[in-house]
């Protein structure tokens, strides 16, 4: 009765570790800079409206917009949540608002790259 005692506590202690191991790998967490596909400027001229990809379990931790005379930076940061829907992408518009109108200046993302203006 023993042994068979210890058998079974020993593969329950395995099959735990592997099963902790497994859930471990769904979890992502952490953050990251959201892919922003296009822009679109509403009809008051400092409204971005920017079409952004993110995970259904992601939620937005900031927007931020940063102007100059030549340009906007724009940046989402995504934060990543754990389960097991992460590979779902979904395409949402978020809004972020400039200091002065767009006009002509180039909306870049946080790595420099223009993003294409949305076709109407």
């Amino acid at each position: 009765m023993t042994r068979v005692f210890a058998l079974g506590l020993g593969l329950g202690i395995v099959i735990g570790f592997v099963a902790a191991l497994g859930f471990g790998a769904l979890r992502t967490g952490g953050s990251s800079f959201a892919p922003i596909q296009s822009y679109d400027v509403l009809d008051d001229g400092q409204t971005l409206v920017l079409a952004i990809g993110v995970g259904r379990l992601d939620s937005i931790g900031y927007i931020a917009a940063e102007d100059d005379a030549s340009s906007v930076r724009v940046r989402v940061l995504v934060l990543h949540h754990p389960g097991t829907a992460t590979a779902d992408l979904l395409r949402i518009d978020v809004r972020t608002y400039l200091a002065s109108p767009l006009s002509s200046r180039n909306v870049l993302d946080q790595e420099g790259r223009t993003i294409p203006r949305h076709a109407r």
